[in-house]
């Protein structure tokens, strides 16, 4: 096996260097100042807390963080996935985020995987992978850490998974069904590979075997899931009503769902046109479309060792639009982040079907690649400073640590600012219980209207804590400013107090 390595490695130098550059780069745009912590508010704050619990206090849990659909929760994957890099890093949160940026520069590597295998051209792999390494909003997605952010590397692991099965590997249906459970307890959107699975098996149902690695994938897939099974039997099967009055009425949100043919489009071109090329006219985002799907049909037809990489990215990409269009609530961008990378791997192995075709082809798709490379550099923000940092956070949470009384009952209220409307302070509780041993009340109705003392941590400088207006310092019901604090930065912190 050794001797077959160091053959391998003499005759691929050259790509083994340019695969350590691609990750080099990827890490780069990942790890920079990530040590600042710049994005830590109330998902990622809650998430941290909920793992330090299970790390410190051994407080198991049975699910993830509940959707917008009211009552249904996801998985606890995510927190298992998490922990061991938040105790590796003594519970600092930023070790998670450092957890999300490996598993965004893995999915560069698994990207370039699976182009190569794909497409059959490993230099223009390379040139796919460091595109997507150096694209903005992958960039920014893989340096903080909240479940849609490290599902890309399981959206990839599930197409390989399935290509293996093709294969014939016996790694292929343990694979495919690992990354689905995970993928669902990430997040629900992930839904959309259950009609893959079934499409890919009827597809292939001549070359699919269903033997004993196929009962194993299967079985590995319900232990997975089971905390969810245990979760429902315990609670009054609270996640399948919530499945159930959301195929009744659909899902709440302010926001109304787009219309299915122009948010199918509007999918598409985000997923296809703008991730991949930076374009957002839509004229031009529908003529870019039309090629790719007709490329991705002659490709098919004309080049057999094709089809199995077309087949697969091209199901994950409709049913994963498919879907997304048929949700019938609120509907944000982050529910598409699983499929960033499909658009690349596809234009990747359709660019692989042109490479060859002449020098005028293969200078063109090389010139592209490396503009739109450029043009991407030039919208990566990781050198700003950010606004607040890990130890303006421990600052604020150390002055309230110091002046709480043991055993006395108080919580807290954030006024952040900037649009942001998580006023429950869980970024401040998280240092607070982490580092100086001080729980404050949980944030329910209950919990703030038995709280003793009120904390107000302003971020938007001097305010009139008593008239702020704000739901959670109502609940409490403030009388008086007991003592104020002016920090760096313009944040103030404020005690109140129920009676004067």
């Amino acid at each position: 096996m050794m001797a077959n390595l160091k053959k391998w490695l003499e005759k691929n130098k050259l790509e083994l260097f340019g695969l350590v550059v691609l990750l080099l780069v990827a890490s780069i745009f990942r790890f920079y100042n990530l040590d600042k912590l710049s994005f830590f508010t109330y998902d990622q704050a809650r998430d941290a807390l909920y793992i330090k619990r299970i790390i410190v206090d051994h407080k198991l849990r049975l699910i993830g963080t509940q959707t917008s659909i009211p009552g249904l929760y996801t998985g606890p994957a995510y927190y298992y996935l998490m922990a061991p890099f938040l105790w590796i890093f003594r519970l600092n949160p930023i070790g998670i985020d450092v957890a999300t940026a490996l598993f965004g520069i893995l999915t560069v590597g698994l990207l370039y995987w699976l182009v190569k295998i794909f497409g059959r051209n490993r230099h223009l792999a390379l040139l796919v992978a460091l595109v997507y390494a150096a694209q903005p909003q992958v960039v920014n997605s893989s340096r903080f850490a909240w479940n849609p952010n490290t599902m890309p590397f399981f959206t990839l692991l599930f197409i390989w998974g399935l290509f293996l099965v093709r294969k014939k590997h016996i790694l292929g249906w343990l694979m495919t069904f690992f990354s689905l459970a995970i993928l669902l307890q990430l997040h629900y959107s992930a839904v959309c590979f259950l009609p893959v699975l079934l499409i890919f098996v009827i597809f292939y149902r001549k070359q699919v075997k269903f033997d004993h690695w196929f009962l194993s994938g299967l079985l590995l897939f319900f232990v997975l899931m089971s905390s969810l099974v245990f979760f429902d039997l315990r609670h009054q099967f609270t996640n399948i009503k919530a499945i159930l009055t959301y195929l009744k009425r659909g899902a709440l949100g302010e926001i109304p769902p787009p219309p299915f043919y122009p948010g199918l489009f509007e999918k598409l071109r985000l997923l296809l046109v703008e991730i991949v090329f930076g374009v957002k006219d839509k004229l031009i985002s529908l003529g870019v479309i039309l090629l790719i799907f007709f490329l991705s049909a002659l490709s098919y037809l004309k080049q057999k060792d094709f089809r199995d990489g077309i087949f697969l990215t091209l199901s994950c990409l409709v049913f994963g639009v498919l879907v997304a269009s048929f949700y019938r609530g609120s509907f944000f961008e982050f529910y598409l982040t699983f499929l960033y990378p499909i658009g690349f791997l596809l234009i990747g192995i359709l660019a692989s079907f042109l490479f060859n075709r002449s020098h005028w082809w293969k200078a063109g798709i090389v010139l592209l690649f490396l503009i739109i490379f450029l043009f991407n550099l030039r919208k990566i923000d990781i050198f700003t400073e950010p606004k607040r940092t890990i130890n303006d956070l421990k600052l604020a949470s150390g002055v309230i640590a110091e002046d709480i009384k043991n055993g006395q009952a108080f919580n807290l209220v954030g006024v952040l600012g900037e649009g942001r409307f998580d006023y429950n302070a869980v970024d401040y509780r998280y240092f607070l219980e982490t580092y100086y041993g001080k729980k404050a009340l949980d944030w329910d109705v209950l919990d703030y209207q038995n709280a003793k003392i009120l904390y107000l941590t302003s971020e938007v400088g001097k305010i009139n804590p008593l008239e702020a207006g704000i739901w959670e310092v109502n609940l409490f019901g403030p009388k008086e400013i007991i003592k104020t604090w002016e920090l760096p930065k313009d944040v103030v912190i404020y005690k109140l107090g129920k009676e004067k």
